[in-house]
C-alpha cells in the first residue's frame, strides 16, 4: 500500500483481532506488511488494505496511535469509502 511520507516515521498501532494486544511500528513497517504474529497470543494477525486505509485516516484525524482502540476498524474503512467517492 502506497503510504503517505507523512506517516512513514509516524508510530502506528494496531490491535490483535483475538485478544487485542497491541502492536507499534513505525509507518513504514506496516506497507511491506501482510501479517504478524501477536505478541500477546501468538495469533498471526493479517493486515489488510482496509486496516492500513483505517490506520492512516485514523491518524490524520488526529487520532493517533490509540485509534484503533476507540474507533471500529469498519467505520473507519467505511468513512474513508465515502470521502474518496465525494
Amino acid at each position: 500500500m502506497p503510504l503517505s511520507p507523512d506517516l512513514r516515521d509516524k508510530l502506528l498501532t494496531f490491535n490483535c483481532l483475538q485478544c487485542s494486544h497491541a502492536l507499534a511500528k513505525k509507518g513504514a513497517w506496516f506497507v511491506g506488511m501482510s501479517r504478524f504474529k501477536c505478541g500477546g497470543c501468538g495469533h498471526t494477525v493479517p493486515i489488510t488494505y482496509g486496516d492500513k486505509i483505517a490506520l492512516a485516516t485514523a491518524w490524520f484525524r488526529g487520532l493517533g496511535p490509540r485509534a484503533l482502540l476507540d474507533w471500529s476498524r469498519d467505520q473507519l474503512v467505511a468513512e474513508s469509502a465515502v470521502a474518496r467517492r465525494t
